[in-house]
């Protein structure tokens, strides 16, 4: 909405000389309605109360002071000279108070004008001259109740911009009859400009102009007409002084619409942080105590996994103790049987001993069988494994997945992976036999049987041949730990090793398979450290969330070898329980 800056008094239409019309929207005021004339206590200005709401529109939310930005008002600026008139957004445009000297002179109008109207229908004809009808376009500043410099007993309405005096009407007349005084400009009182401050030097002179001059040696910019021709800011540069403080207004009225979208920001951001503590710390919906309850959730998850891995391996120990006593109790029975029959042999030859020699030869036959069938029991009981059948301790072992084995060796299945000539068949039978065998590619695949410490890994090491790589695949299920061996030295293959560890990492029945990778060949020249290979493979994005090692070594010398089964070791047995550490059955 265009906004007139003019600071003339209220206007009367050019058809009818009675009716005053707002300066904003130049339609007349009425006694009712949107129309209204409404008081911007701010400045004194009137508008109507259409151009109150539509001001209000266009302003947005403000604090009073940037001290308090909790307490929200309502900012409007007079369209005559922007000086702020503070509502309250419950009232909006009725806050405002209705300017009653206007109400009462429309009231007037109205009331001559239905008069006239009146006397035009009976014929009779009024004398216009001293009539109520004239506007009293100084309603405004009769309001203020400032005296006239001629005559207190008056209301002054006018000031003198060039005697600096508050004069009322009959007073400005009389005093500026003349023709010199008669140019003087002379404005509304609610239009009187600020005084002009005086020159602390010259005392009779105004200060006029600014001091533009940079290396200027005075404190005081403002001069003047007497400091800029012959004072001290002599051959300065300057400005007026009205022209400088109008670039400062507007810079500050641009300042002040910044800082109230900062401050409309401020406040957006403030509710903001209040709805996200809301949110976070609500009692029955908020993050954290839906966090709080994800953690109770998948821990509780965990416990009943672990209750159940815990009933499971408690059945198999006890399934393994029961079969245990049933062996031991079947023991307990054979060897009873075989000293009672043994007890009845002794008998028998003691009784046959004593015989006379004919009747002793005619029992050979028996005698001979009797104590053959001692010898053969002697010797089945002597051949019993004696320490299994009487050590009652069981030794256990758990997996990483809190699986139970019982017995002195954990069987693994291990299956070594890695390009033709890296070194795969080298390192197994290193392990093996500490043997060094011919540098032969693999065709096919070779099966050991390897007992670490309380490990017993059966190797399964694969032909690393292009035509057979697609056969991989097939010996994945089941599969405990994997070794991926690499020829640190050959450079040029590393893309090619890359290609093949993104297609392993993939497998499904790979996914909780521990993954040992051996970078071989580590005394040839133009070998790659393990910090160059992890970074050159990208290992730390290809084996996240599963457990890696990358294991220096030499194949040929079996040197960095055990180191990786122990890093091997570790990672397939959690924890491993010693035979003396369990109590007799």
């Amino acid at each position: 909405m265009a906004v007139s800056s003019s600071s003339s008094p209220p206007r009367t239409n050019a058809s009818n000389p009675s009716a005053v019309d707002c300066r904003v929207c130049h339609e007349k005021y009425t006694l009712s309605g949107a129309k209204v004339p409404r008081l911007l206590h701010g400045c004194g200005h009137t508008i109507c109360h259409g151009c109150v709401s539509a001001l209000i529109s266009q302003q947005a939310y403000s604090p009073v002071s940037m001290d308090s930005l909790s307490s929200m008002h309502l900012t409007i600026l007079c369209p005559f000279d922007r000086t702020p008139t503070i509502l309250m957004p419950e009232q909006g445009g009725c806050g405002l108070n209705k300017n009653f000297a206007l109400v009462e002179l429309i009231e007037n109008v109205h009331a001559n004008q239905s008069g006239e109207a009146q006397q035009s229908e009976s014929g009779e004809v009024a004398e216009a001259e001293g009539t109520a009808s004239v506007v009293d376009v100084y309603s405004r500043e009769r309001l203020l109740g400032i005296p006239c410099d001629e005559d207190a007993s008056h209301i002054a309405v006018v000031y003198c911009v060039v005697c600096e005096s508050q004069l009322c009407s009959q007073c400005s007349d009389e005093t500026h009859k003349t023709k010199v005084l008669h140019k003087h400009r002379r404005v509304p009182l609610s239009e009187k400009p600020h005084p002009r401050q005086k020159c602390p030097f010259h005392s009779a002179y105004a200060l006029e102009f600014v001091c533009q001059e940079t290396d200027c040696g005075n404190s005081d910019r403002l001069m003047c007409l007497l400091c800029r021709d012959y004072g001290r800011h002599q051959n300065h540069r300057h400005s007026l002084l009205e022209t400088e403080a109008a670039q400062l207004r507007e810079q500050m009225v641009d300042g002040l619409t910044e800082f109230r979208r900062f401050t409309a920001d401020l406040l957006d951001w403030g509710g903001r942080v209040g709805r996200a503590v809301t949110g976070l710390m609500d009692a029955t919906d908020g993050s954290a105590v839906t966090a709080k309850r994800l953690v109770s959730t998948h821990f509780a998850e965990l416990r009943d996994q672990l209750a159940l891995q815990e009933a499971t391996a408690l059945s198999i120990v006890e399934g393994h103790a029961r079969e245990r006593l049933a062996l031991l109790r079947q023991q307990q029975e054979d060897l009873a049987t075989v000293t009672s029959q043994v007890s009845a042999v002794c008998t028998q030859l003691d009784k046959s001993e004593k015989l006379d020699d004919a009747r002793l030869v005619v029992q050979q036959t028996e005698i001979v069988r009797m104590l053959e069938m001692v010898r053969k029991q002697r010797i089945e009981f002597t051949d019993l494994p004696n320490q299994l059948l009487l050590d009652s301790r069981i030794p256990l072992a758990f997996t990483k997945d809190n699986r139970v084995h019982i017995g002195p060796n954990v069987e693994m299945r291990v299956v070594l992976l890695g390009l033709d000539g890296a070194g795969k068949t080298t390192v197994v039978f290193k392990l093996k036999n500490n043997e060094i065998m011919p540098t032969v590619s693999t065709i096919g695949f070779n099966v050991e049987t390897l007992e670490y410490k309380n490990l017993k890994l059966t190797l399964w090491d694969v032909g690393g041949l292009p035509k057979l790589r697609p056969l991989w695949k097939h010996y994945y299920l089941n599969t405990q730990a994997l070794i991926f061996v690499i020829d640190s030295s050959d450079r040029e293959r590393f893309p090619e090793v890359q290609s093949e560890l993104v297609k392993i990492l993939s497998e499904n029945d790979l996914r909780e398979a521990s993954l040992l990778i051996l970078a071989n060949k580590q005394d040839q020249p133009g070998r790659m450290n393990c910090e160059e290979m992890v970074q050159a493979l990208t290992l730390s994005k290809l084996c996240y969330g599963r457990s890696w090692h990358v294991q220096p070594c030499d194949a040929l010398t079996g040197e960095g070898l055990w180191d990786g089964l122990d890093w091997l070791t570790r990672q397939l047995l959690s924890n491993t329980v010693s035979p003396s550490s369990v109590h007799n059955l």
